[in-house]
């Protein structure tokens, strides 16, 4: 369920917008990690942000990747690629042809995408899911295409459980969502 509107959520709202902003324009958009205890409205505020950067913009697209139920180097990549429309198998191919094919797709299209992962934590529990966080974060490097990445986790040490070189390559903004009020619980 997405709301119309998300109540009590209109600064990490605005921090997300500004952040993203610059991929509408084609520039690299800000990484973003949004913390905070369960139910204080961080997959649904990243939702709604994402589906109104959709309406506004056709470079920007948002890719939503939960963690728990996509949690492989190959499986994240198969999963973007496929919803940039470029089918690609689920077994068959290896992880790095994946990520060629992922690449060229954004290439191709000339698009931004938008990678969220929800659930971010369960990214650590692999080896191939750190490289691929490696290797994303470095996109804009090494392979001069855009991407902005941004990751959900109740863990706010998140950040800092991750490679010294994919932390300082992401240079993440942190938006901590804080809980809701009691008042702002009941309206």
């Amino acid at each position: 369920y997405l709301p119309e509107i998300l109540p009590f959520r209109d600064r990490e709202v605005s921090e997300m917008v500004f952040g993203l902003k610059p991929a509408t324009q084609g520039k690299k958009p800000t990484n973003l990690f949004l913390t905070g205890v369960p139910g204080t409205g961080k997959t649904v505020s990243s939702k709604f942000v994402l589906n109104e950067l959709s309406e506004f913009s056709d470079r920007a697209k948002p890719v939503y990747i939960n963690c728990f139920e996509t949690n492989s180097r190959h499986g994240i990549l198969a999963k973007a690629t496929n919803f940039f429309g470029y089918p690609v198998p689920s077994r068959g191919l290896s992880s790095e042809e994946i990520f060629e094919r992922f690449v060229a797709v954004i290439r191709n299209k000339k698009i931004v995408p938008i990678m969220v992962f929800d659930e971010a934590e369960q990214l650590l529990k692999q080896e191939d899911t750190k490289k691929l966080l490696y290797d994303l974060s470095r996109l804009n490097e090494q392979s001069n295409l855009l991407i902005g990445l941004i990751f959900i986790s109740n863990d706010n040490m998140f950040l800092s459980l991750l490679d010294d070189r994919i932390r300082s390559s992401l240079n993440a903004s942190i938006i901590d969502f804080e809980k809701y009020t009691h008042q702002q619980l009941k309206q």
